[in-house]
C-alpha cells in the first residue's frame, strides 16, 4: 500500500470518527430534551390521579369548597391525555432507541480512531469492517434526532 493511500484511509477514518461524534452528539442533546418530558408524562399520570381521591373527602364533609370534583375531574383529564400522549408517542422506546444509538455511534468513533493507529497490513480490512458496522448501523436505526439537535452538533465539530 502505498503512503498516499494509507493517509487517504486515515483521512477517512477521521471523517467517520467525526460523523459518528455528531451523531452521538445530537442524540445525546435529543435526550436532554425528551428525558425530561418522559418523567413529566409519568410522575402526572401518577400524581395527579391521587388528587382525584381527595374528593372523596367532600362527600364526609372534611372538604367544604364546593368546586373540588371540578378541579379534580380537571385534574385527571390532564393527567390522561398527558398519559395518553406519552403512550403514543412512545416516548419510553423512542428514548431508549436514542440511548443506544448514542453509545454505538461513541464506540464506532472510537474504533474508527483505534483503526488509524493499526499497522498497514491491517489499515485496508479495518476500513471495509467499519464501513459494514457504520452502514449496518444507519440501516438499522428507527429513530432520528430532532433536526435542531444535528445542526448544533455539526457546528460543535467544524
Amino acid at each position: 500500500m502505498k503512503e498516499q493511500e494509507l493517509q487517504e484511509i486515515k483521512q477517512y477514518f477521521e471523517r467517520k470518527k467525526i460523523e459518528c461524534l455528531i451523531q452521538k452528539t445530537a442524540y445525546e442533546k435529543w435526550l436532554t430534551v425528551i428525558t425530561p418530558f418522559r418523567w413529566m408524562a409519568i410522575a402526572l399520570g401518577v400524581i395527579l390521579p391521587a388528587f382525584l381521591g381527595i374528593s372523596i373527602f367532600t362527600e364526609s364533609g372534611l372538604v367544604t369548597m364546593s368546586n373540588w370534583k371540578i378541579i379534580c375531574s380537571s385534574v385527571l383529564l390532564i393527567s390522561s391525555i398527558v398519559s395518553g400522549l406519552h403512550t403514543a408517542l412512545k416516548c419510553d422506546s423512542h428514548q431508549q432507541e436514542c440511548l443506544r444509538l448514542s453509545k454505538q455511534y461513541e464506540s464506532l468513533a472510537n474504533k474508527f480512531e483505534f483503526a488509524c493507529t493499526n499497522n498497514q497490513d491491517e489499515i485496508d480490512s479495518q476500513k471495509k469492517i467499519l464501513n459494514e458496522k457504520y452502514t449496518e448501523l444507519i440501516e438499522n436505526t428507527s429513530t432520528t434526532p430532532a433536526s435542531w439537535c444535528l445542526n448544533s452538533a455539526k457546528k460543535a465539530y467544524q
